[in-house]
């Protein structure tokens, strides 16, 4: 791990207050365990496993995802982290024993996690049985121990379109549980999923970001301005990555909710977030990002990279303060505590320390302008 950023050292998570009365329910979406590094290493995944179920139960997270590998693909190396016991042991029963319920997030081609590529739903099916029958936590016959099951819409491809008639076959066949959700993230067009939008794909995950926001240039006129756009790969890294919305409007959960919401209606998409425009079938989790450009994250700590995202996001908020955004965001759309907004948050892997311990300053994840946005994959400064 990075000097600057020991896996050691970590705040432990204090609680957070007045759970009882949010108007919106939270998902932690997770991607990437080291398992180059680390797939062989118990005593790391179970640290790992830890501090991410510690942090959702103390932030009374719904539901948490780990993102799994097949331990015996034909595709890379045994991982024996992710064997159905280890996954049982260090991360199901652990999150049940604190209510957290529990997902997986399985990829197939470009962050390829080692699953079949011609039936990854399938092959993932026959993960989750085999997990939940290591799991020794005692649930009702009517209860699920692993949740759901997630994707990533551009990762699926061509296979997406099929998704829905594979999710029916499986549970017909008995493989996949009923109470199994499938879904997948995509952009923020998700928001105006419709019942008969593959009604057996239950969940969907749009992006509540690089929607516009981050480049209103670009998402105008079709080009792309390194002055005006946050561009983050050559042949610029450029300063509307730090100087984002997220910055502009930072602990001011107000004046953030009026300028989310005026990018929703620019991108066409606003009135889907009411409660009324959500149908009966699906569960939309509207996705944040808590992606920065400084400072430490379990992605630095454990790795595979060294860096926290690739724009500054929710992360330099502070605790508090971005949960009374949420608490806004929510009510102003319908929603209360009887009826949650579900929302997810873009992941373990960038959550900053000062989350878990607010005592702690937002200040080491304040890069001052792109010089000193020191934690970018592929940076280029021209």
């Amino acid at each position: 791990p990075p000097t600057d950023c020991p896996q050691t050292d970590w705040p432990p998570t204090l609680p957070v207050d007045n759970t009882d009365s949010r108007s919106f329910k939270l998902l932690l979406w997770h991607e990437g365990f080291p398992v180059a590094e680390h797939g062989n290493d118990p005593l790391v995944f179970e640290t790992y496993t830890a501090r991410m179920i510690d942090f959702a139960s103390k932030w009374k997270i719904q539901r948490l995802l780990l993102q799994v590998f097949n331990p015996d693909s034909p595709y890379h190396e045994a991982y024996s982290v992710y064997s159905a016991m280890s996954v049982a042991k260090n991360f199901v029963e652990p999150a049940l024993a604190v209510n957290v319920s529990v997902g997986f997030v399985g990829y197939i081609r470009q962050k390829d996690t080692g699953w079949d590529r011609a039936h990854p739903l399938r092959a993932l099916a026959s993960y989750i049985q085999a997990v939940e029958e290591a799991v020794e936590t005692r649930t009702s016959s009517t209860e699920c121990k692993v949740c759901s099951v997630s994707f990533d819409h551009e990762d699926l491809g061509e296979m997406a379109k099929t998704l829905d008639d594979e999710v029916v076959q499986l549970k017909a066949s008995g493989l996949l549980k009923e109470d199994v959700d499938v879904g997948f993230a995509g952009g923020v067009n998700g928001l105006s999923t419709g019942p008969s939008d593959d009604p057996h794909v239950k969940e969907r995950f749009p992006e509540l970001y690089w929607f516009g926001e981050l480049m209103p240039h670009h998402h105008k006129v079709g080009t792309t301005d390194c002055k005006l756009d946050c561009v983050y790969e050559a042949p610029c890294f450029s300063e509307p990555c730090v100087q984002t919305p997220y910055r502009s409007h930072v602990n001011k959960p107000q004046e953030m909710v009026d300028t989310l919401v005026d990018y929703f209606k620019i991108a066409g998409v606003s009135k889907y977030l009411a409660r009324s425009a959500r149908d009966k079938v699906h569960r939309i989790w509207g996705m944040f990002s808590l992606e920065h450009l400084k400072g430490c994250c379990p992605e630095r700590q454990f790795g595979p990279q060294d860096s926290c995202g690739t724009f500054d996001g929710f992360a330099l908020w502070d605790r508090d303060l971005f949960l009374e955004m949420l608490q806004i965001f929510a009510s102003q759309h319908g929603f209360d505590h009887q009826t949650q907004m579900p929302i997810a948050l873009y992941e373990w892997q960038f959550v900053p320390p000062h989350w878990s311990d607010p005592r702690l300053p937002a200040t080491p994840v304040l890069a001052q302008g792109v010089a000193d946005a020191s934690h970018v994959p592929g940076k280029c400064i021209p």
